[in-house]
């Protein structure tokens, strides 16, 4: 059996998958049982409480130019809305050169 390492454990999850996904995806994932669907949809307590059970200690920050800073888990318009912070901050300090 192995044993805790004695480092933070961070995760990064290996899927996307929102309603709106779900409605237009016709791959693999689209035959889901129920709970793998309802799993891949939760985004709080649940999901929450299983990285917590599995010892994850941290998630990821994304940084988008150096300039905007996004940690965790977020719904895509706030990441898009992040991006284009960052876009008019890089354009604006650019111009000015």
């Amino acid at each position: 059996m192995l044993t805790k390492p004695n480092v933070p454990i961070v995760t990064l999850e290996e899927h996307y998958w929102d309603e709106e996904l779900a409605a237009t995806f016709t791959g693999y994932d689209q035959g889901a049982p129920p709970e793998t669907r309802k799993r891949l949809l939760d985004v709080s307590e649940t999901r929450l409480a299983a990285m917590d059970e599995a010892g994850i200690e941290g998630v990821p920050c994304f940084i988008f130019g150096g300039l905007v800073a996004v940690q965790g888990a977020q719904a895509p318009e706030k990441l898009a809305s992040a991006i284009a912070q960052a876009a008019e901050a890089y354009a604006k300090r650019h111009a000015a050169e």
